[in-house]
């Protein structure tokens, strides 16, 4: 395996560089977000709690499952949630 380090650069007098430094400061927080939205909502009513669902609401709910998921593959980020 390499090692090595990766150094993001901006510069913050300027206003979008700003904008992009907190977005990549927030980065790792909006990760867990999306995971624990992904678990919460999702997978976590499908495999522990699917006898309270209808199979109507199962169909909807795995829908937008597969919807939440091809959103994060077609912005690159699928691997983001386990």
């Amino acid at each position: 395996m390499t090692s090595g380090k990766a150094i993001l650069e901006f510069d913050l007098s300027d206003p979008d560089q700003r904008e992009a430094h907190e977005k990549a400061l927030k980065a790792d927080s909006f990760s867990l977000a999306l995971w624990d939205t992904y678990h919460k909502l999702f997978r976590g009513r499908l495999k522990y709690h699917s006898d309270q669902y209808s199979e109507k609401e199962i169909k909807l709910i795995e829908e937008m499952r597969d919807e939440f998921n091809a959103i994060l593959a077609e912005n690159g980020v699928s691997d983001a949630i386990g």
